[in-house]
């Protein structure tokens, strides 16, 4: 089989905020492969609290959540991957959260790598907002390859080439950009996608693009 960097995978983006059982999620890794599915994306819009005093760190359900998906991966050993989406609709203290979410599962079987390098999402936020959480990562060896949905100026739906060009001005912590296509008519999608992917091929980066074929959660 071609390695990942040669193949066009296929992810969901997966809503950690549940609390289900390892077995659940067993069940929905296996349902997801059987429908061409190779991995999930997934979505936090929380993750831990830390005491400034002591630097405590106290995980959220996220984080149990999150270690009994990677754990129902583990367990099915058939090569699912996973990897991070921070939601700065709901997540704080980036740096930190961020840090620990990837730092947690660097080693993991099933943590899904571009090119050797930790692949890391994101959704919502400016793409100035997570650079310091990618430049502490990268400080302390943790090489990642950063892919997110970031907001256009004005929050604007649609993205034009040049609006996907400028995600990338004076960002050098960003690999590519992810469209998270939850909106919009099939047009939509098909324009969108094809501009931006104009735009990271010009730059010489990623894009992970977007379809919506349900938005259930």
């Amino acid at each position: 089989p071609a390695a990942d960097d040669e193949r066009h995978l296929v992810f969901a983006h997966y809503m950690v905020c549940y609390g289900s059982s390892v077995e659940f999620h067993k069940q929905e890794i296996e349902l997801a492969q059987r429908h061409g599915i190779d991995g999930f994306a997934l979505n936090c819009g929380q993750w831990a609290s830390f005491d400034p005093k002591t630097g405590q760190l106290t995980p959220s359900g996220y984080v149990h959540s999150a270690e009994r998906i990677y754990e129902a991966a583990r367990q099915l050993g058939t090569g699912f991957r996973l990897f991070f989406s921070p939601d700065l609709s709901g997540l704080r203290d980036l740096p930190r959260n961020i840090g620990d979410m990837v730092r947690r599962f660097a080693q993991h079987p099933n943590q899904f790598r571009h090119g050797g390098r930790i692949v890391l999402s994101g959704y919502a936020g400016g793409p100035e907002a997570y650079a310091q959480a990618v430049a502490e990562l990268k400080r302390d060896g943790v090489d990642v390859c950063f892919v997110p949905h970031v907001s256009s100026r004005r929050w604007m739906m649609a993205w034009s080439m040049e609006s996907a060009l400028r995600f990338f001005q004076d960002q050098g912590h960003m690999d590519g950009l992810f469209r998270f296509a939850a909106d919009g008519s099939v047009a939509d999608h098909l324009r969108t996608n094809a501009e931006a992917r104009r735009a990271t091929q010009h730059l010489g980066k990623l894009y992970m693009a977007g379809v919506a074929p349900a938005y259930n959660s």
